[in-house]
């Protein structure tokens, strides 16, 4: 992929350029790099196309724009990990008015009995397009094993793929006038508020988020510093993340990096977006402990990992757990996903 047109000041993430490794103990190396700090960075020249990418959000954005109130309702479940998620149903960051989205989520497409039409009559093609996630995602997961001194396959089988979700997002057009007036330089503008996706960190192992070319900026990730980076597109690119379960296994040295799609700055932002994460989750028993060397200093990261996020370092923490509360935490619902 030429990524020459690109400025360095827009490669705000570091970049895995996926053909120069030859194997996953040399892409091992280079996860663990960018897998420390940021947490964040794009993987090109990978297994899927740019026109499927490009089909899947013609999509997308035809299902949330032309179908009915109505219809999508009909898939609202209050599940939190299945189906349609309504404007303001979520709040990421766990204050707030509700974040202003609309979802679609889906497991493994020939899983699902019943899509609304729109999604239905595609169904061949998202179902190809979640077939090739998977397989870049076990690439990375392999990658990542072999980067933490494991067996190649360790992490692929602690994934068995049916707590995986693909999820289809819809951030509605802003108009120019509701745009809440910039705050004085170095603050920040009240997420008490208005956010589109308050700040977060992901609940699973690692997400991979599929931008559209178009996209005009949104995504900020958080950076060690305190300072949010914009993420912008590269076409044909993807975004990976690490999530909590990474973090948890190897004791921080891996980072579950806090991250929030920003309220509209300009005229620029303030139109329709769309974006398609792929949310990679352990099997659901699971349980997030360092899964390396167990020495004092590894026990102190892992104490301070569990801390922050909101546990004691007595509990026996499993994915599924982790999972189940994160969802209660974030939905307006007091059902959790089976």
């Amino acid at each position: 992929m030429d990524l020459s047109y690109l400025s360095s000041a827009m490669q705000s993430l570091p970049i895995i350029d996926l053909s120069l490794y030859q194997s996953p103990a040399e892409l091992g190396k280079a996860l663990m790099k960018v897998g420390r700090n940021p947490g964040f960075f794009y993987v090109v020249n990978h297994n899927v196309s740019r026109a499927m990418i490009e089909d899947v959000f013609a999509i997308c954005s035809n299902f949330f724009l032309a179908s009915s109130i109505d219809e999508k309702m009909q898939f609202h479940n209050g599940s939190g990990d299945l189906g349609y998620t309504a404007l303001r149903d979520e709040t990421l960051a766990g204050k707030g008015k509700g974040d202003l989205k609309e979802s679609y989520y889906m497991k493994n497409v020939a899983d699902m009995s019943k899509l609304p039409s729109l999604l239905e009559t595609s169904r061949t093609a998202l179902q190809e397009f979640f077939t090739q996630t998977q397989i870049l995602s076990e690439l990375l997961l392999k990658g990542f094993a072999k980067g933490l001194g494991l067996d190649e396959s360790y992490l692929v089988d602690a994934h068995s793929g049916s707590h995986n979700r693909m999820r289809l997002i819809h951030y509605p057009r802003i108009d120019v006038h509701d745009i809440p007036t910039p705050p004085p330089e170095g603050s920040q503008l009240d997420e008490d508020k208005e956010i589109r996706a308050g700040i977060h960190s992901d609940y699973g192992s690692i997400t991979l988020l599929y931008q559209q070319e178009s996209d005009k900026g949104g995504l900020q990730v958080k950076s060690t510093d305190g300072d949010w980076i914009d993420v912008p597109a590269i076409p044909g690119a993807v975004v990976v993340n690490i999530g909590d379960a990474l973090e948890f296994w190897t004791a921080g040295q891996l980072s579950s990096t806090l991250h929030r799609v920003a309220f509209p700055r300009n005229e620029t932002e303030s139109g329709s977006r769309f974006s398609i994460p792929y949310f990679v989750q352990p099997n659901d028993d699971f349980v997030l402990s360092p899964l390396l060397k167990d020495d004092e200093e590894s026990q102190k990261r892992f104490d301070e990992v569990v801390r922050t996020k909101g546990y004691t370092s007595k509990d026996k923490i499993t994915s599924g757990e982790h999972l189940r509360q994160r969802i209660q935490s974030t939905y307006r619902t007091s059902q959790l996903p089976a």
